[in-house]
């Protein structure tokens, strides 16, 4: 399968053997395209952007000269095209399961359906400023190549690309850096099942200022390094459904102009979304946040230093998701960014405890920061029961000092009048309660001081505890 598709990429191999210098090799297969096919022009989106239109100018306004036509009309023909349906080329330029033993360069070409199907490229691969029209297929391909002398050690380049027609990334990998920087897909853009950065050293994705004309996937894609997605427009929507973003993930000043879908996403660090244009029907749901709070926990082993930066950081970030959520008018998901970022906060503030920090920790042990509803309603009834279990104790305990039997009244009075205790607003100890209480005292009547310190104490804690249940109950159910 390798040497029939070897046999089948020759073609244009040799072509690009044809001048020496990057710029000769653009020159000449380009010129040969237009030269070659009359009808090229028909194969360019009737509405090009200006980096087509200045590629076809730069090779039409030159077709008159003599010697360039001799060139390459003696050239052996291309491979005829195939018959034109309402499909878009796809599979002209075949160079599937090709293996580039060396860099190789298509920057500033024209590509024609172009197919590198399980192609390997062992060295860099640039296609900066590369033309596709027709279907493009990188399926399965691997770059595993990286130019270590550049500042950057790109193993494969696509900026300032164009794609006209769909492009299918599907199960490609990345193992080094790669950049779609300023790249344009004028259809569609698929990445599912890719691999970014596994090689995490070399690691790192740039789609910086990228633009995605319709749909565009990134699922179940795996970003073993950081990514970024500043600036992109996504101008149907975006999925990255069960992608696992290991590294950071840049989202800012990004326009997402459809449905977009993170559900079930993993983030191992807080994704940016500064600045960002977020559309109402963008889904989060089903994700593990927990992982990206690992990032900045103390059981990490890092500098504390460090992880209190990561923790400020982290702070900014689930702040801005809390109101892009605020904005769209979505509570649930504006009180779950809320949680994060006050979880977040409690981590950046822990070089000293402070009367917040301290009031932070017991707003989350005690419910949630309002969001749960067991652990609060646990927590009033609770402190109810515990100090109905202290006053019955000691009741019965007095009770026996004094010669006297247990009484099964006492535990129904103890629980009663906590519960009056924890309610003392409402004043039912001087009324459907009063004689439970009145009981009770008469048994007390030697450690009052007792009585009254646990009346006093439930007083000021029941109608906290009571809020947090009312709270919680209040951010589950609210409408809008």
């Amino acid at each position: 399968m390798a040497d029939q598709e070897n046999s089948k990429a020759k073609y244009w191999l040799d072509l690009l053997k044809e001048c020496d210098s990057e710029d000769e090799k653009k020159f000449s297969w380009n010129t040969c395209l237009f030269i070659k096919f009359q009808q090229i022009q028909s194969l360019f989106p009737s509405k090009s952007h200006e980096k087509v239109e200045a590629i076809k100018n730069e090779y039409l306004n030159r077709l008159s000269d003599r010697e360039l036509r001799k060139k390459w009309e003696n050239y052996p023909a291309l491979p005829p095209l195939p018959q034109q349906t309402n499909r878009p080329i796809e599979s002209y330029m075949k160079f599937g399961n090709v293996e580039f033993s060396k860099n190789i360069s298509f920057a500033g070409m024209v590509l024609i359906g172009a197919d590198f199907s399980n192609a390997v490229f062992k060295r860099k691969a640039d296609f900066t400023g590369a033309v596709f029209l027709g279907l493009t297929h990188f399926e399965g391909a691997r770059f595993e190549g990286q130019e270590t002398m550049s500042p950057k050690p790109w193993g494969v380049t696509f900026r300032n690309s164009v794609f006209c027609n769909a492009a299918y990334f599907n199960g490609t990998e990345f193992p080094s850096c790669s950049t779609f920087e300023n790249a344009e897909f004028l259809a569609a853009g698929f990445f599912q099942d890719s691999v970014f950065g596994k090689d995490r050293e070399m690691g790192g994705v740039v789609l910086t200022n990228a633009k995605i004309g319709a749909e565009s996937s990134f699922s179940n894609a795996r970003f073993f390094c950081d990514v970024g997605f500043d600036n992109v427009e996504f101008n149907y929507g975006a999925t990255f459904e069960q992608t696992e973003f290991l590294g950071n993930a840049y989202f800012n000043n990004s326009k997402f102009k459809g449905t977009t879908i993170f559900r079930e996403a993993t983030f191992s660090q807080p994704p940016e979304f500064f600045e960002a244009n977020v559309p109402e029907d963008v889904n989060f749901n089903g994700i593990d946040w927990h992982k990206a709070e690992l990032s900045y926990s103390i059981s990490r082993n890092k500098d504390e230093t460090d992880k209190i930066k990561a923790a400020e950081n982290a702070v900014l970030a689930w702040e801005r998701l809390a109101l892009i959520m605020s904005r769209q008018e979505k509570p649930w998901e504006r009180h779950e960014f809320f949680r994060l970022r006050m979880r977040a906060k409690r981590h950046a503030d822990r070089r000293s405890i402070s009367i917040s920090s301290s009031a932070n920790w017991l707003f989350d042990k005690m419910s949630d920061y309002g969001w749960g509803i067991g652990r609060s309603f646990t927590w009033w009834f609770g402190h109810i029961v515990l100090f109905g279990v202290i006053l019955t104790v000691t009741a019965d305990y007095q009770i026996h000092e004094n010669g006297g039997q247990s009484d099964w009244r006492i535990p129904r009075n103890g629980f009663l009048v906590s519960l009056s205790n924890s309610l003392s607003f409402l004043r039912l100890q001087g009324g459907y309660l009063n004689s439970y209480f009145e009981d009770l005292k008469t048994n007390l009547d030697q450690v009052m001081w007792l009585f009254s310190t646990v009346g006093t104490i439930q007083a000021i804690l029941g109608p906290i505890l009571l809020f947090l249940v009312l709270l919680t109950l209040r951010n589950r159910f609210r409408i809008g």
